[in-house]
């Protein structure tokens, strides 16, 4: 499988973001009364992208087509448009 790299240090596009966890996407999302249409909006991708990220864990199958974790500057977005720490993504998240 060819790994995606960034143009200018040639590193993996999603060098940055060392775990995700996409469930805890989904709940702060919810928790923030926004859709999927409307989050993507902010970050500046598909609902279907926004999807992807939420169905996608550490354990993911990486030979799963449908399952992606965002690049560096697209958690640091998600971050500012659900108001949280960037970090907050890696684990698991509480439900409120």
């Amino acid at each position: 499988m060819k790994k995606t790299t960034t143009a200018k240090r040639g590193r993996p596009a999603n060098a940055g973001v060392p775990r995700w966890y996409g469930p805890t996407l989904r709940i702060r999302r919810l928790n923030a009364g926004l859709s999927l249409e409307a989050l993507g909006d902010a970050v500046g991708v598909t609902k279907a992208t926004v999807l992807r990220w939420e169905r996608s864990t550490p354990n993911t199958d990486p030979a799963n087509r449908n399952a992606s974790k965002p690049k560096a500057e697209h958690v640091r977005l998600l971050a500012r448009a659900l108001r949280c720490r960037p970090d907050a993504f890696s684990r698991k998240a509480k439900v409120s």
